[in-house]
């Protein structure tokens, strides 16, 4: 019988939410213009590049900020996998792009509310 090295789920795991450039678990507003501020403003880094990364081009530019205001307020497609609601990896090859702080998908934050009442949507 061969034995594995036992590994826990979240061991490592350093996730993120695409599109959440300022790491407070959510994609709005604020966070184009966090985008923004750091472009060209000397705004602070980014904690989590590949979040703030909001179409997964690859960088951080002009075009995240862009993306994320098309997706909220014209119906744009919304930011790639993990996408703007659940925490997760990079699913792209490597881009250089990482995240040194995991704020808001912190396990033991994401297990104290699992009810999912922070998710709707309004239709007019």
């Amino acid at each position: 019988m061969a034995a594995l090295p036992a590994t826990p789920c979240l061991a490592g795991f350093v996730g993120f939410r695409r599109g959440d450039s300022n790491g407070d678990g959510n994609v709005d507003l604020s966070d184009g213009i966090t985008t923004l501020t750091y472009l060209f403003a000397g705004g602070e880094n980014p904690s989590c590049e590949d979040a703030a990364d909001a179409d997964d081009s690859g960088a951080v530019n002009l075009s995240d900020a862009i993306f994320t205001f098309l997706y909220l307020f014209t119906g744009g497609e919304p930011p790639p996998a993990p996408g703007p609601w659940d925490c997760g990896d990079d699913t792209r090859a490597p881009d250089g792009l990482g995240c040194q702080d995991i704020g808001s998908c912190d396990p033991e934050l994401l297990s104290a509310d699992a009810s999912g009442f922070d998710r709707f949507s309004l239709s007019f």
